[in-house]
């Protein structure tokens, strides 16, 4: 029988989530990694040690959704744009999160990818206002640090949002080396502002192709 297109989005969504575990970008559970269809979301659940793709529509409301994706469904009804969100918990990404200090670019990937810098946001996820603090600290960025927590990625694609958190890790462990080593210098605020206006504008001409 063939599969219906839900079904097959949720078989991918099954693989990437997969692949994030294996990496350690995300914890066994899997909390924190959500991808957005049209008006479903698409979250992993751990149920007797495997991972299974749960499906629900985008205004569904229900009392026994995960507090993280109601959070992760507001965002998604706020930035059209967003359609894919991970929130990696490797290990540089999460030390800076518990610094709790907003992480400057030292690389210029970072500043394409990324943003000028990456905000920390405090809260807790069971305030519904929560979300609101992420999608401020997301203007003209694609990734937040949540304090103690991880760096919450975000993109229109998986593999963008994973380039995301790849080069977010990376920044931040220069970050950190730079701290206790020395010799680091962050990218003057200008000119990552005109890296990041010209990766998007290039990537989107190349989209647009």
């Amino acid at each position: 029988m063939a599969m219906t297109k839900e079904q097959h989005n949720a078989c991918s969504v099954k693989i990437c989530c997969e692949s994030l575990v294996r990496t350690g970008m995300i914890p066994a559970t899997a909390d924190g990694f959500s991808v957005r269809q049209g008006d479903c979301v698409f979250y992993p659940v751990l149920r007797n040690g495997t991972l299974d793709i749960v499906t629900l529509r985008l205004n569904d409301e229900s009392a026994h959704i995960p507090t993280w994706v109601k959070r992760h469904c507001e965002i998604y009804k706020r930035k059209k744009s967003i359609r894919v969100l991970i929130l990696s918990k490797l290990p540089y990404t999460l030390t800076c999160s518990r610094a709790g200090a907003c992480v400057p670019p030292l690389l210029d990937d970072f500043a394409q990818l990324v943003g000028v810098n990456a905000r920390i946001v405090r809260g807790d996820m069971e305030n519904a206002a929560f979300a609101g603090s992420i999608i401020k600290g997301l203007v003209w960025r694609n990734a937040v640090l949540i304090g103690e927590t991880g760096g919450l990625c975000a993109a229109g694609s998986f593999d963008d949002a994973l380039a995301v958190a790849q080069v977010l890790e990376k920044n931040c462990r220069a970050v950190v080396d730079t701290f206790f080593l020395g010799g680091g210098y962050p990218i003057n605020i200008l000119e990552a502002w005109l890296m990041r206006l010209v990766y998007r504008y290039k990537y989107s001409k190349k989209m647009a192709v």
